[in-house]
């Protein structure tokens, strides 16, 4: 005789009902952590636009190269802000500043050439 067993199958589909709730879980996690990554990025490129356009508004009101400091650390956002500045040519007073940000996401590095006492006025970095 051979008897039915009920039992195991109801075993089975709680056993699968409880993985796909931990596999659903774990996937709306993973893409929540995505999308604050995203936006702490974004938040990150707005950070470094207002940096940038602070350089420089720096770099136009220096009128010579020996008031230019070489490097400067600050805190922006709660993020670290680190801007080493080079002489690139002495004739032209052109300098490059290098420009770091580090956060917590990510760090963010941009270049700018300049040159002193000149202002891009027309350029928005916003």
């Amino acid at each position: 005789m051979a008897r039915k067993r009920t039992g195991y199958v109801m075993i089975d589909a709680v056993i699968s009902l409880i993985i796909l709730s931990i596999g659903i879980y774990v996937f709306s996690f993973g893409i929540t952590n995505i999308t604050l990554l995203l936006k702490g990025r974004s938040y990150d490129n707005y950070v470094l636009s207002s940096v940038v356009k602070n350089e420089k508004e720096y770099l136009a009101n220096i009128s010579d190269v020996s008031m230019l400091r070489e490097m400067d650390v600050y805190e922006i956002e709660k993020k670290d802000v680190y801007i080493v500045r080079k002489v690139v040519d002495e004739k032209f007073e052109m300098i490059n500043s290098q420009i770091r940000i580090e956060s917590e996401y990510a760090d963010r590095n941009f270049n700018i050439l300049s040159f002193l006492g000149e202002s891009d006025k027309n350029e928005d970095f916003e």
